[in-house]
């Protein structure tokens, strides 16, 4: 459906405007919202880190409690890539981002993208300060790993073109976007 909208130069944001979509009731909500989460805990399981009960509870259908955020946009790379190989067929995924607290160097959020042809779908997922304490608590060495990579990006922050390229907001304080 994104990709329909792009296609007709509409915003592919507007896909969230579906009623089908719009609220936890909508028919594709769950099935939408359980992807990214399953994308979510892939991530994390990729790179030996632990993920929180209730986003895998809810990716494997044993909540329909959502803590998953998601936006929609145009991907950059597919714009800069379209201008020099018009018609290339595309398809990326941006990693996993771990984004933390500039002075206690707590991970706040894991941040990730996928992209299909021209639709980016940037997706991400909030610890509370309780997940941040568990986190701590429960598995110090991940914890540690997180705060360590927190720690080099304030020091060694991205480029205002990789940020745009990653979908993230042009200044490193700000959060990346909500949905």
């Amino acid at each position: 459906m994104a990709s329909h909208l792009a296609s007709r130069s509409h915003d592919p944001a507007d896909v969230t405007h579906d009623p089908r979509f719009r609220d936890a009731s909508g028919e594709l909500y769950l099935d939408v919202f359980r992807y990214f989460a399953k994308l979510m805990c892939c991530h994390l399981a990729e790179m030996g880190a632990p993920f929180q009960d209730e986003l895998a509870d809810f990716a494997i259908g044993l909540s329909d409690r959502n803590i998953v955020e998601l936006r929609v946009d145009l991907d950059e790379a597919y714009k800069r890539l379209q201008n020099e190989l018009s018609a290339t067929p595309y398809a990326a995924h941006g990693g996993l981002i771990v984004t933390g607290d500039k002075d206690t160097l707590a991970p706040t959020s894991f941040y990730s993208t996928l992209t299909v042809g021209p639709v980016r779908y940037c997706f991400r997922v909030s610890y509370s300060e309780q997940g941040q304490a568990n986190l701590m608590h429960d598995h110090p060495e991940f914890y540690d790993w997180c705060s360590r990579k927190i720690a080099d990006l304030i020091a060694n922050p991205l480029s205002a073109d990789a940020r745009q390229l990653l979908g993230l907001p042009p200044h490193p304080d700000d959060l990346p976007p909500e949905a």
